[in-house]
C-alpha cells in the first residue's frame, strides 16, 4: 500500500506525504459501512439471479434486462443523491448544523416529488422496450410482467436514496448500512417464498421476485425517514421544513445533480442499449452475461465504498477550507480501492468457474461466463480508480467531468464497438467484455488526468445559498 501510495503522490502535485493514521481511520470508518451496505444490495441481486435462474434462461434474461431498465431510470433521478453530497457535506464540514438540516429536508422533499415523475417514466418504457427484446415472445412477456410490478417501487425508492445520501454527507454511513441490511434480508426471504410459492403463498415466479423487491424498497424508505427524523449527526429531518424550498438551494441542487443525472443516463442507457444489442447472441450467451455481471459485482463493493468515502471527505474538507486534506484523503481511498478490487480481479482471472457455478449448472453458460470473467480480472483496478476519483470530483462539486468522460467512453466506444462485434462480426460474448475493458481504461486515464490538474479542489459549489 505504501509503494502504491508513493507512486500516486509523486505524480499528483500538492500531495507529498502519506495519509496520517487519523485520516486513514476516517477513510475506513466511512468506506467499510458503505462496502457492507453494497454487499447486502449485491447479495440480494445475486439471490435474485440465482433464484430466477432456476426458472430458465428466458426468465433470467427478462429479469436481467428489466432490472437494468429500471435501474437506468432510477439512477437518473437518484443523481439527486450525488448533488446532495457537496450541498450537505460542505455546511456540515463548516460546522453549520442548521444549514445542514435545512438542506437535507430540501433534498428529501425534492426526491419525493421526483418519484412521481420516475413512476411515469418507467411505466411509459414497458411496451416500447419489450418490442426490442430479440430473445423471443416468452422473454418479452416476462419482461413486461417484471417491469410492470417494479414500476411501483419508483414511489418509495428515491426517498431512501436521497435520505441515505443526506446521512452519508454528514459522515453517517453506518445507518444506511443497517437499513440496507434489514430491507434486503426481507427481500431475500420474500424472494424465495414468492417465486416458488412456499408456506402457502402462490407460486408467482418472475412476478414474485419483483414484488419482493418493491416491498423491500418501501421498508427502506420508512426506515430512512425515521433515521433522519431522529437527527443523526446534524441531518435532522423536520416536518416544518419539508416541501418548503428556497430558490437558491433548489437551483444549486439542480445545477449539481443535472450533470450527474445525465452521466447516469449516458452510462446506464449505454448498458441497456448494449444489452438489447446482445440479445442477438441468444438466451444462453445472454444468460452467461448476466451471470458474469453477478460475479463481477463482488468486486464493485470495495470500489463503491472508497468512492463514497472520497466524496464525503472531499465535500467536508473543502467546506472546512482544507483542500490538502481532500487531496490526501482521495489518494488514500484510491490506494485502498485499487488494491481491494485488484485482489478480486486476480480471483476472476485465476478461478472464475467456482463463482460462475453458484448461479448456473448449464455447461454452455458456465464456459461463456468464465471466459468473460477472465477478461474482467485485469480491468478491476481501472474501475476502482475511475469510481474513487469520480467520487472526489463529485464531492467537490465537479459533476460535469464524470459526465463528459462517461459520454466519451460509453457512446464512442462501448455501444458502437458492441454493435460491430455482435451484430456485424458475429463474435461471442467474450468480445463484448474486451470492449467494456477498453471503455474503462480510457475513462480511468481521463479522470486521473483531471484529478491530477488540481483545479477541482479550488472552486466553490455553484449557486451556494450561503
Amino acid at each position: 500500500m505504501t509503494i502504491l501510495g508513493g507512486v500516486f503522490r509523486r505524480v499528483i502535485p500538492g500531495v507529498r506525504n502519506a495519509a496520517g493514521e487519523d485520516l486513514r481511520r476516517e477513510v475506513l470508518r466511512l468506506a467499510v459501512p458503505a462496502i457492507l451496505e453494497l454487499m447486502t444490495h449485491t447479495s440480494i441481486w445475486m439471490v435474485d439471479t440465482a433464484v430466477v435462474g432456476r426458472l430458465g434462461a428466458d426468465a433470467l434474461s427478462a429479469v436481467g434486462l428489466g432490472g437494468q431498465v429500471f435501474a437506468t431510470a432510477l439512477w437518473v433521478f437518484a443523481a439527486l443523491g450525488k448533488g446532495a453530497v457537496p450541498l450537505i457535506g460542505r455546511p456540515f464540514g463548516a460546522g453549520d448544523a442548521h444549514e445542514t438540516s435545512v438542506r437535507s429536508a430540501e433534498v428529501v422533499s425534492t426526491a419525493a416529488a421526483a418519484s412521481l415523475l420516475l413512476f411515469a417514466v418507467v411505466r411509459s418504457l414497458i411496451r416500447p422496450l419489450s418490442g426490442m427484446v430479440a430473445a423471443g415472445e416468452p422473454a418479452r412477456s416476462l419482461f413486461r410482467d417484471y417491469l410492470h410490478v417494479m414500476s411501483f417501487g419508483s414511489l418509495p425508492v428515491l426517498v431512501a436514496v436521497a435520505g441515505g445520501a443526506a446521512l452519508r454527507s454528514t459522515g453517517d454511513s453506518r445507518t444506511p448500512m443497517f437499513i440496507a441490511l434489514i430491507s434486503n434480508v426481507f427481500n431475500a426471504v420474500a424472494d424465495v417464498v414468492l417465486v416458488f410459492g412456499l408456506f402457502g403463498f402462490p407460486r408467482l415466479e418472475v412476478r414474485g421476485a419483483a414484488i419482493a423487491s418493491v416491498a423491500s424498497m418501501y421498508i427502506a424508505s420508512v426506515l430512512t425517514a425515521v433515521a433522519l427524523a431522529r437527527g443523526a449527526d446534524g441531518a435532522r429531518l423536520r416536518l416544518s421544513s419539508l416541501f418548503r424550498w428556497r430558490g437558491d438551494t433548489l437551483r444549486a441542487l439542480l445545477v449539481l445533480s443535472a450533470p450527474a443525472a445525465l452521466e447516469t443516463l449516458l452510462m446506464d442507457g449505454a448498458r441497456s442499449l448494449q444489452m438489447l444489442i446482445m440479445t442477438a447472441l441468444g438466451s444462453a450467451q445472454f444468460a452467461a452475461h448476466q451471470v458474469a455481471l453477478a460475479c463481477e459485482s463482488l468486486s464493485f463493493m470495495p470500489g463503491y465504498g472508497f468512492a463514497v468515502a472520497s466524496g464525503i471527505i472531499a465535500a467536508q474538507s473543502l467546506g472546512g477550507r482544507r483542500p490538502s486534506r481532500a487531496r490526501a484523503g482521495t489518494i488514500e481511498c484510491l490506494v485502498q480501492g485499487c488494491l481491494a478490487m485488484g485482489a478480486a480481479g486476480l480471483v476472476f482471472l485465476v478461478t472464475p468457474r467456482p463463482l460462475v457455478s453458484i448461479f448456473t449448472s448449464e455447461s454452455s453458460v458456465v464456459r461463456a461466463a468464465s471466459a468473460a470473467l477472465r477478461i474482467a480480472g485485469p480491468v478491476q483496478p481501472l474501475i476502482a480508480a475511475t469510481d474513487v476519483l469520480n467520487g472526489a470530483l463529485t464531492g467537490a462539486g465537479d459533476t460535469r467531468t464524470p459526465m463528459f468522460v462517461t459520454a466519451l467512453g460509453a457512446w464512442l466506444l462501448r455501444v458502437p464497438l458492441t454493435y460491430v462485434v455482435v451484430r456485424v462480426l458475429g463474435w461471442p460474448l467474450v468480445a463484448v467484455w474486451v470492449v467494456n475493458g477498453a471503455d474503462w481504461a480510457v475513462r480511468a486515464y481521463l479522470t486521473f488526468a483531471v484529478f491530477r490538474s488540481g483545479r477541482w479542489a479550488d472552486s466553490p459549489i455553484p449557486a451556494d445559498p450561503r
